[in-house]
């Protein structure tokens, strides 16, 4: 659908406005990744639009980070080895998604049920621990607290007394 917005025929057509970095690395894949998109919109024109809408959201709903919020945070990790990025942080009935700002690759998908939080009322960080990959790091963002009411919700835990993840 959104090809057909933008004239996938045009001699011109910059795939970098539709296609992430990585895979437009050199010019014999840009040109190969440009036939195989021509090819799939002539298979698809003949369809009407809400037809292509209704197919590309069912395609998205497979993937875990469909329906998240999304914040842009600084992390910083210290497990299993310190490291710092800006990242998008998603968060939905899944779990924690971390998207890198610069490549836009998912750098990791947390399920909540290996996931133990902690805020701190009033300061722009999150610590976050992963149980399962054993990593541990520490989300800053204005909107942690947003980030960590979402947590609490969408795992079903709530904010009740007593929660492992209560804020301090």
């Amino acid at each position: 659908y959104v090809l057909t917005k933008i004239h996938i025929f045009s001699d011109k057509l910059d795939l970098s406005c539709i296609l992430p970095v990585h895979l437009l690395t050199s010019k014999e894949k840009a040109a190969d990744m440009k036939s195989r998109t021509s090819k799939a919109l002539k298979d698809v024109k003949s369809n009407n639009v809400a037809h292509l809408q209704l197919e590309f959201l069912s395609c998205c709903r497979h993937f875990r980070t469909y329906g998240s919020t999304f914040f842009i945070a600084e992390v910083y990790m210290s497990q299993p080895h310190t490291s710092h990025l800006r990242a998008h942080c998603g968060v939905n009935d899944y779990g924690l998604h971390l998207i890198s700002c610069s490549s836009m690759v998912l750098i990791a998908s947390y399920d909540h049920r290996e996931l133990k939080w902690s805020y701190d009322n009033g300061k722009p960080f999150l610590e976050v621990y992963a149980r399962a990959h054993r990593h541990q790091m520490t989300l800053r963002t204005p909107q942690a607290a947003y980030i960590y009411m979402l947590l609490n919700k969408l795992s079903g835990q709530g904010a009740e007394k007593g929660s492992l993840n209560e804020p301090r």
